[in-house]
């Protein structure tokens, strides 16, 4: 195992509290097979909501504090097409402290008039130079997935896990987190 494959199973194993022997930690594991392996290990305690529900709730109460109606914050409602005002920079800090949740960042591509912004050179558009994906051009159901990953620690109970779908959103956040991507 590399020196990023060491540190991710070590933070696996104190977080679970479960130790993870070599057949299992080699190397090109899937996160799908470890947490498979952590699922049988830990006793999964079955709740009326997932984290999923929880956050998808408050995004919801959130949007429709906003202004927005009810009926209209869907899963696959677009972010941006639910912020309200002219400063989405303001709007998303307000949705943040409705829902009680840290949110993904917002690049630069966020605040830029029509999404990804791209410029001309001879006649050729070159929008990739950004290299940006607007975080407020994916759905509702996107950012459900982003919240619940982010704030996995302070929402999600390591003894009180719901479901395989959790377990395995705390190991790929892990494995990003291990590998500083995030």
């Amino acid at each position: 195992m590399g020196l990023d494959s060491v540190e991710f199973h070590s933070a696996i194993e104190e977080n679970f509290g479960v130790s993870i022997p070599e057949t299992q930690a080699g190397e090109g594991r899937a996160s799908g097979e470890i947490a498979d392996y952590i699922f049988g290990k830990v006793k999964a305690k079955p709740n009326r909501k997932c984290l999923q529900q929880i956050v998808l709730y408050r995004l919801r109460k959130a949007f429709v504090s906003m202004g927005n109606m009810e009926d209209d914050v869907k899963p696959d409602s677009i972010i941006v097409d639910l912020l309200k005002g002219d400063d989405i920079q303001q709007s998303w800090k307000k949705l943040s402290h409705e829902v009680g949740f840290e949110l993904p960042l917002l690049v630069k591509e966020d605040y830029m008039e029509g999404g990804t912004p791209a410029f001309s050179f001879l006649g050729i558009k070159f929008g990739w130079f950004y290299g940006g994906d607007p975080v407020t051009a994916h759905t509702v159901e996107d950012l459900v997935d982003w919240v619940a990953s982010l704030n996995w620690s302070e929402s999600i109970k390591l003894d009180k896990i719901t479901d395989k779908n959790e377990l395995e959103q705390i190991i790929l956040l892990l494995a990003g987190t291990s590998a500083d991507i995030t």
